[in-house]
């Protein structure tokens, strides 16, 4: 779909975060986008409300549990990163360059 493309491309955001601002889920705007189901007036309007007036307001908190939920599962990876490299250490793999 050009108009979430368009306004993915103007404002610099994520599908998930333009789907955050129309209230939708981000699987839905990816459905729309790749024609897989039909766009309903309510979104269609605000998509073209975003085209013409820009993007409202995203709450400050929405963002800042997505930062938080995101920290934390880089903080597993590397978790788990350090747990394989003890194991290997143990097992007396080689380690991964």
């Amino acid at each position: 779909m050009k108009r979430i493309d368009k306004i993915i491309q103007t404002y610099g955001i994520t599908k998930l975060e333009l789907a955050k601002c129309l209230g939708v889920s981000s699987n839905y705007i990816y459905m729309l986008n790749s024609g897989a189901k039909p766009i309903t007036d309510k979104v269609s309007a605000q998509l073209d409300n975003i085209i013409k007036n820009g993007l409202p307001h995203i709450e400050s908190n929405d963002i800042s549990d997505d930062k938080k939920t995101l920290q934390t599962i880089l903080q597993r990876l590397d978790d788990m990163e350090l747990d394989i490299k003890l194991i290997k250490r143990h097992l007396l793999l080689p380690p991964d360059e």
